[in-house]
């Protein structure tokens, strides 16, 4: 049953040899449409690359302007507590004028100045506190406190242990322009966790115009040193909570009225 019957030099196919052979499908050519489209694919892709470069080049000026009014942060501001002065490489003079000027107008109590004790940043135990009183400021309305990095950790526990001292839970920052993205990193970890309002003050930096700090050697420089600043700063405070920070024994720092 099934075999094939040889009948003069032929052989006559049995059934189940018939169906074996109807189920066996010839292989599909491939679309010549395919290849084409996989061909064109990659050309696709580097013509999409090419108009957004073009279009990302046209528009530089317009997204460099917007990362830096981003960069910058400035709030509202209202009575508060304390201004706290942290002016960083420069302008320091700068940032204890607008402090003073906060002092008045917005009736704060006094200035907590942080000043640095790097080589890169000199003392302003005189003219700062000299400048501060031509300015108006009474005797006492100024609190110099001395770091070695006023943007490091520790400074920033420090300063908020001083605040809790002086029972201060809101504060103006004032800082340099190019400063207000890493010092609201540290805030918002340091400070802003523990009850410490803080809103942002920030001073025009000669070396960093908002509007056009690509222009310049300067400009370009200090935006790339401070984004490498506070990648380092955030990758330091990634793994921890406000709440883990202490300040460390024996850490009183040097205090000046």
């Amino acid at each position: 049953m099934g075999q094939g019957i040889p009948i003069a030099g032929w052989r006559l196919t049995g059934t189940a040899e018939l169906i074996a052979a109807s189920q066996v499908q010839a292989p599909n050519p491939r679309p010549r449409g395919l290849d084409f489209e996989q061909q064109l694919l990659p050309v696709v892709w580097i013509l999409g690359a090419a108009v957004l470069v073009l279009a990302a080049y046209g528009a530089r000026r317009r997204l460099l302007k917007a990362l830096a009014r981003w960069w910058v942060i400035a709030d509202e501001l209202d009575p508060s507590g304390a201004v706290v002065v942290l002016p960083g490489d420069a302008p320091r003079l700068d940032c204890l004028r607008r402090a003073i000027e906060l002092k008045i107008t917005k009736w704060v109590p006094f200035i907590v100045l942080v000043n640095s004790e790097s080589s890169l940043a000199p003392s302003l135990d005189g003219s700062a506190e000299q400048d501060a009183f031509k300015q108006g400021l009474p005797p006492g309305g100024l609190l110099v406190t001395h770091q070695k990095n006023p943007f490091s950790v520790t400074s920033f526990l420090y300063i908020r242990e001083l605040l809790f001292q002086l029972h201060v839970s809101d504060i103006i920052l004032v800082t340099p322009s190019i400063h207000t993205r890493r010092a609201h990193v540290l805030a918002g970890t340091l400070w802003i966790p523990r009850g410490i309002r803080v809103l942002f003050c920030p001073v025009a930096d000669p070396d960093f115009r908002t509007a056009a700090w690509w222009e310049t050697s300067a400009g370009r420089a200090t935006m790339f040193k401070e984004v490498a600043k506070v990648a380092s700063t955030w990758w330091q405070l990634r793994r921890l909570r406000a709440e883990a920070f202490h300040l460390p024994a024996g850490l009183d720092g040097r205090i000046t009225r």
